[in-house]
């Protein structure tokens, strides 16, 4: 049996070109709602991205400040800390009035002190010192040179102490030559001279009898014998090794 074919050729020709432009508008559709969900999430990414490039932008900013921050700071403690080091090597670290009580502790009343001196003596470069134990710490800055700006009291210093005056008696220097040895105040007792002298009333020593009141002078009217003496020694806040 043969098929007749009653429609023209160009309205079957025409329906085909109309399912292809369909086709065409489909996927074109399809394609625009791919772009457009495509340009919304992009737009939301670009936000979100903005958003946290300004976070990170506040958070270089606070760490930037905190940095200053540390960094001042850290100035301040190193200028501190060479103030400090400063202060530690010029520091005496003698407590005199400490010293001062000792003395007056050990000196008999027999004894009148004409002079007491702490001299400080810089220690050699190459010389150990070692510290002392039970000791209140004493120091006392040296007395600077005139000619030379680095012999200033810093750094490693030793002190001796001079102290010269009269007694009644040589017994009362030896009895304070033992006071100061047996102290731990003071070590390195050395007596650098003892002499008889002849001395006024005013200076007598006082609130005690003087054996030594019949050796008077008959040039001397009113003139005593007694005994003239220096002893020197180290403070012991340091010793030598």
């Amino acid at each position: 049996m043969t098929e007749v074919e009653f429609l023209p050729s160009w309205y079957t020709s025409g329906r085909r070109r109309q399912f292809g432009y369909r086709t065409q508008y489909v996927a074109l559709g399809g394609v625009l709602a791919v772009m457009v969900v495509w340009s919304l999430s992009a737009a939301r990414s670009l936000s979100r991205a903005r958003a946290d490039i300004n976070d990170l932008a506040v958070a270089e900013a606070s760490a930037l400040a905190v940095t200053a921050q540390v960094a001042a700071a850290n100035t301040q403690l190193a200028a501190l800390k060479a103030r400090a080091a400063a202060l530690q090597k010029i520091d005496s670290r003698i407590d005199v009035p400490a010293v001062l009580g000792e003395l007056s502790y050990l000196i008999d009343r027999g004894i009148v002190l004409r002079r007491l001196e702490l001299v400080a003596e810089k220690l050699r470069p190459d010389t150990p010192v070692l510290p002392t134990a039970a000791v209140a710490a004493v120091r006392i800055a040296r007395q600077a040179m005139p000619d030379a700006a680095d012999q200033l009291p810093i750094g490693e210093v030793r002190f001796k102490v001079v102290i010269s005056g009269l007694a009644d008696d040589p017994s009362d220097v030896a009895a304070l030559i033992v006071a100061l040895e047996g102290s731990p105040y003071f070590n390195q007792v050395v007596l650098s001279f003892s002499r008889s002298v002849l001395v006024g009333p005013r200076d007598s020593i006082p609130d005690r009898p003087n054996p030594n009141q019949s050796r008077q002078a008959s040039g001397s009217a009113g003139a005593v014998a007694a005994s003239e003496f220096e002893i020197t020694c180290y403070l012991a806040n340091c010793r030598i090794n």
